[in-house]
C-alpha cells in the first residue's frame, strides 16, 4: 500500500512538473543564444561592411581622379596615395600592394599599384584596393574579419597650354615694380609646370606633342625681336642672309625687290640689309604701319590716311605658315610685307655727342643749312629732327625764320630760306623711282617719314629758330623675345636675368600685344607653336602694364600719332579712322573709330580674341588712372564661367595674388576643355 502510495504521489509530482511551465522560457533563450547573437552579428557586421566599402570606394575615386589630372607629372603616384590616405589616415604614405593598418575602423587597408588604362589619346588609370576589418558579434560563429574590395577609373581629359608671358619694361617699371613682376611671372611657371622640369609629353599615332609651352615678351614702345639665348645674352645679329620670295615692291621704300634679310639668328625677316643702315641694326623693327597716303594721291582731302595696306594688326603669317608675307589693301595702295623694317641706331636710338661739320662731310662753303653756324647743337636721333618739322601746310612752301620744317612735300629738303643753299639732302624727292620719304601733305601729324636713304648725308640742325631734335628717342629694350619652351627651368632662368634697371622708354601696349601674338601663333617668324594638335588645347596672352599708352621719337611708329598720352587717345582727322572689331568677332566687321594707339591695340586685341585665344590683362600700379583701366578692362577677354580676365594690381605685393589666380583660371581652362 504504502509503494502504492509513494508511486501515486511521485506521479502526482511528475504530472505537476508537467503542467507547470515555470523556468522554460530560460531553457528556450539559452538554446538559442548562439544564434540570436550570430544574426545580430551578422546585421551588425554587413553593416560595417557596408562602411567600410563605401569609404574605399570614395578613396579609390578621389585618388583616381587626382592621379588622372596629373596623369603626365613625377608627383602623379605621390597624389594617388595622398588622396587614398586622406579617407584611410595612417602615420606614413601606403605602398602599393602593402597592407597598411588605418585609423578608420580598425581596417587594415591595400592599394593595389595602378593599371593604365585607354590609348595614348584618351590614357586612363584603374585603381583598386581591399579593407579588412574585425568583426564584433560574428566571432562567436567563427568569423573573425570582414573583407571588402572595390575599383575605380578615371580618364585624363588630355589637354594643351601655349601661353606667353607680355611684360611692360618702359621707364616708370625700374626698380622694384619689375623685380615683383619678374619673381610673380616666374612663380606662374612653378604653378603650370608644378614640380616637372620638361612639359609633360603624349604620343599619338607616332607623333609626339609637349602639352606645356611657354613664352615671353618684352616690349616699350618697341619690341627687339632679337631672341634671348641667355640671362644677358641675345641671338646674333651676325652674319646677313638674304631669302627668295619673289618679286615684290617693297612698301617702305617703294622699290622693286624680290629678297628678305635675316640677321644671324633672328627669325624675323627684314625689308632692308641692316648692315646697310646708318649705325648699324638697333635690333628692333617699326610696326607694318605706313600711314599718311591717299587713295588718289590727293593731297588735301581730310581723313584720307589709307589704313587697310598697314599689316600691324594682323599676323605676319598664316597658322599653317603656308602664305609667305601679307598682302594688304586694294588697288594702287595695296602693299605687299614680306617682312619689317629694322630700325638704324642713328634713326631710332638716342644720341650722344655734338655735330660737327665733318658728320656730313660739310668742311667747305657754302655749308649745309645744319652748319651755317659754329654753335653746335647736341645729336639727336634723326627721328627726332623729321619730327620736329612744322605740321602746318600753309608753312610747307616756305620757311619762316622762326618755323622749322625740313621737307618738301614729295620728300626732298627745302632750299628755302633761312635754310641757306644748296643742301646736303638726307634723301631725294619721290621721282624716278626714287623712294619718297616724306607723306603727302594732308597728312599733317609729325613722323610720317620712312626709312632714311643710307646712301646720302641726312639733314641735321642748325641753331636757329626753334629747337629741332629737342626730344630725343627713346631706346630699344637690351631684353629680347623668348620663344614658345617646354622646359620650365630654362624659362626661369632666361626670365631671372631682368634686372631692376632694364626698364626703359615709354609704352606702346600694341607692340606687346602684336609680338605676344605672333610668338603664340605657328607660322614665321616665330614657329614654335603647332598648328594643330589631336586633343583640345588651350592658347592665352598674360599681359602686364602699368601706364597708358605713350608715344614719341624713335617708337615702333615712329612718332607718327606724336608725343605723350594724346597718341594714345586722341583723335586727329588727318589720321583717319579704323574698325577696331569687338569681342569674339574680326576687326573688319566692328565699329569705326579714330585711328590712334588705344584703337590699334584694341583691333590687334580683337582680332587675337576672334582666334580664341584668351587675354588676361593686368593693369599695375595704376590706382586712380581711370582711363587705363577702363582701357585695360576693354582689351581683356570678357569674363566667362572660367572667372575674370582682368585683374587690378594696384601694388606690387598684389603680384603674387593675381598670378596665381591666372594660374588657377587657367588650369581650370585645361580641366574644363
Amino acid at each position: 500500500m504504502q509503494t502504492n502510495r509513494l508511486l501515486r504521489r511521485i506521479i502526482r509530482k511528475l504530472g505537476g512538473f508537467r503542467r507547470d511551465q515555470r523556468g522554460n522560457v530560460a531553457v528556450i533563450v539559452g538554446a538559442s543564444i548562439i544564434p540570436l547573437i550570430g544574426a545580430l552579428g551578422l546585421a551588425t557586421d554587413t553593416a560595417r561592411g557596408y562602411l567600410v566599402k563605401a569609404r574605399l570606394s570614395q578613396a579609390l575615386d578621389t585618388a583616381a581622379l587626382a592621379g588622372a589630372k596629373v596623369y603626365y607629372s613625377t608627383t602623379r603616384d605621390s597624389d594617388i596615395k595622398q588622396f587614398f590616405a586622406a579617407n584611410f589616415p595612417s602615420p606614413a604614405l601606403p605602398v602599393y600592394d602593402t597592407p597598411y593598418q588605418a585609423s578608420f575602423m580598425e581596417a587594415t587597408v591595400t592599394l593595389a599599384t595602378p593599371v593604365q588604362t585607354g590609348t595614348a589619346a584618351s590614357p586612363g588609370l584603374r585603381l583598386s584596393g581591399s579593407a579588412t576589418i574585425p568583426t564584433t558579434f560574428m566571432r562567436v560563429l567563427g568569423f573573425q574579419n570582414v573583407t571588402v574590395q572595390a575599383q575605380a577609373e578615371a580618364k585624363k581629359a588630355l589637354s594643351g597650354l601655349d601661353f606667353v608671358i607680355s611684360l611692360d619694361m618702359s621707364g616708370s617699371m625700374a626698380g622694384t615694380k619689375i623685380t615683383a613682376a619678374r619673381d610673380a611671372a616666374v612663380s606662374l611657371l612653378d604653378a603650370l609646370w608644378g614640380t616637372n622640369t620638361t612639359s609633360p609629353q603624349v604620343t599619338i599615332d607616332g607623333v609626339t606633342y609637349n602639352l606645356i609651352n611657354g613664352g615671353f615678351v618684352p616690349w616699350n614702345s618697341k619690341t627687339r625681336v632679337q631672341v634671348q639665348t641667355g640671362a644677358t645674352t641675345l641671338a646674333s645679329m651676325t652674319p646677313v642672309t638674304t631669302k627668295n620670295v619673289g618679286t615684290f615692291t617693297n612698301p617702305v621704300t617703294g622699290l622693286s625687290q624680290s629678297v628678305v634679310y635675316y640677321a644671324g639668328n633672328t627669325p624675323v625677316p627684314l625689308l632692308m640689309d641692316p648692315s646697310t643702315l646708318p649705325g648699324g641694326w638697333s635690333g628692333c623693327v617699326y610696326a607694318r604701319y605706313l600711314g599718311g597716303e591717299t587713295p588718289s594721291g590727293s593731297a588735301t582731302v581730310p581723313n584720307s590716311d589709307v589704313n587697310d595696306n598697314d599689316a600691324d594688326t594682323i599676323l605676319y603669317s598664316s597658322a599653317a605658315g603656308s602664305n609667305y608675307g601679307t598682302t594688304m589693301g586694294s588697288g594702287a595702295t595695296q602693299k605687299q610685307w614680306m617682312g619689317y623694317e629694322p630700325m638704324s641706331v642713328l634713326d631710332s636710338e638716342p644720341q650722344s655727342g655734338n655735330w660737327t661739320r665733318a658728320n656730313a662731310n660739310d668742311t667747305t662753303s657754302p655749308y649745309s643749312r645744319w652748319s651755317e653756324s659754329n654753335t653746335w647743337k647736341s645729336k639727336q636721333c634723326y627721328n627726332a629732327y623729321i619730327n620736329d618739322g612744322d605740321s602746318n601746310p600753309s608753312n610747307w612752301s616756305t620757311d619762316a625764320a622762326n618755323n622749322v620744317n625740313f621737307d618738301n612735300a614729295d620728300g626732298s629738303v627745302k632750299n628755302g630760306s633761312p635754310l641757306g643753299s644748296p643742301h646736303k639732302t638726307s634723301r631725294p624727292g619721290g621721282t624716278g623711282g626714287v623712294p619718297n620719304l616724306k607723306s603727302a601733305p594732308s597728312s599733317t601729324y609729325s613722323g610720317s617719314f620712312r626709312m632714311m636713304d643710307p646712301t646720302k648725308p641726312y639733314a641735321l640742325p642748325s641753331n636757329f629758330g626753334t629747337n629741332p631734335g629737342s626730344a630725343d628717342c627713346t631706346a630699344c629694350l637690351s631684353r629680347g623675345i623668348i620663344p614658345l619652351q617646354q622646359n620650365k627651368t630654362t624659362l626661369k632662368n632666361l626670365l631671372n636675368g631682368i634686372q631692376s634697371t632694364d626698364p626703359t622708354g615709354n609704352t606702346n601696349i600694341e607692340q606687346g600685344l602684336y609680338w605676344a601674338w605672333e610668338v603664340l601663333m605657328p607660322g614665321e617668324p616665330f614657329d614654335q607653336g603647332i598648328p594643330a594638335v589631336p586633343f583640345p588645347r588651350t592658347r592665352a596672352i598674360i599681359l602686364l602694364t602699368d601706364g597708358e599708352q605713350v608715344g614719341g621719337n624713335g617708337d615702333a611708329y615712329k612718332g607718327a600719332f606724336g608725343s605723350d598720352t594724346p597718341a594714345g587717345n586722341g583723335v586727329s582727322a588727318q589720321h583717319g579712322t579704323i574698325n577696331t572689331g569687338s569681342n569674339g568677332t574680326a576687326a573688319g566687321a566692328g565699329p569705326t573709330a579714330p585711328n590712334n594707339l588705344d584703337n590699334r591695340a584694341l583691333r590687334v586685341a580683337n582680332n587675337l580674341k576672334y582666334q580664341g585665344i584668351k587675354l588676361y590683362v593686368i593693369g599695375y600700379d595704376l590706382a586712380g588712372n581711370t582711363h587705363a583701366l577702363t582701357f585695360l578692362q576693354s582689351i581683356a577677354s570678357p569674363p566667362d564661367q572660367n572667372g575674370q580676365y582682368f585683374f587690378d594690381a594696384p601694388n606690387p605685393s598684389d603680384l603674387q595674388g593675381v598670378f596665381a589666380q591666372i594660374a588657377a583660371s587657367l588650369s581650370n581652362l585645361r580641366l574644363s576643355m
